[in-house]
């Protein structure tokens, strides 16, 4: 049946269960149409809209044959961020958007991931602090972001950037990259840097296995400027990194060290 005004249809209602607000020939279940471009607003009709308080709610389910209920797998959920009207001159409608999903073998929705009213987003957290937080909620596990793409024969390539929290011992911490297997690049708590090796000593702490460790240092000019790759060892007598101060006499500058495994540490 046809629902309308007197100056064009408004709401349509076809025989197949279809609604068409617009259209007379609905091609969903719901179709709105618009010379301007379809709209759907979820409004919350409330003249004292508190922070957290929901604006609008979209649930994905399905009924369950057993015993005709309405089961929800998933949803997207906009919340007011503050006390809406009440900031910056009554011009103030702060909010935020969340994602659940549920779990397979599970029946409760979870959040995965927030939009927040400053933008910022948030996967496994409800309160991001950055453009994007990633966090774990298992303790001792890693935080992973996945990098794929297509080499030129069409093979999927791939690297990850992790973040492992190790144990209690915040030291043990590292932040690493990884092409493929062990991590490749590794800056730790201590903001010591590793390439090869996931527990660096040093400030800067090079390992290959099965080959030789190279560092190369190159200098590509014009030939205006004459000079190769350097290797700069610099000792400044103060403990503020970046302020340079003189250094007393016979005070050690820099040391290159060689050495095979039946030599001490230094």
């Amino acid at each position: 049946y046809m629902l309308w005004d007197e100056s064009q249809d408004d709401l349509i209602i076809g025989g197949a269960g279809r609604v068409g607000i617009g259209t007379a020939i609905p091609p969903q279940q719901l179709s709105v149409h618009s010379s301007t471009g379809g709209i759907i607003a979820l409004n919350r009709e409330d003249t004292d809209t508190q922070n957290n308080e929901v604006l609008g709610k979209f649930m994905f389910g399905s009924d369950d044959p057993s015993d005709g209920t309405f089961n929800t797998g998933a949803s997207i959920e906009a919340q007011a961020a503050g006390t809406w009207g009440v900031d910056n001159g009554g011009n103030d409608y702060g909010a935020k958007l969340i994602f659940s999903t549920t779990a397979d073998g599970s029946n409760s929705l979870i959040e995965r991931m927030r939009i927040a009213d400053t933008g910022d987003v948030g996967i496994g957290t409800s309160s991001p602090s950055t453009r994007l937080t990633v966090a774990e909620a298992t303790n001792n596990e890693n935080v992973e972001i996945k990098l794929t793409g297509l080499s030129a024969n069409g093979s999927s390539r791939s690297g990850i950037l992790g973040y492992c929290p190790d144990d209690n011992t915040a030291a043990n911490n590292y932040l690493y990259l990884t092409g493929s297997g062990n991590p490749a690049f590794v800056v730790t708590h201590e903001d010591e840097v590793g390439i090869g090796t996931s527990n660096p000593s040093y400030s800067l702490e090079v390992a290959k296995s099965g080959n030789d460790c190279v560092i190369s240092s190159s200098s590509f000019s014009d030939g205006s400027i004459e000079h190769g790759g350097t290797l700069v060892l610099r000792s400044s007598w103060n403990d503020t990194i970046g302020t340079l101060a003189t250094t007393p006499d016979n005070k050690v500058l820099g040391d290159i060290l060689a050495y095979g495994v039946n030599y001490a540490d230094p």
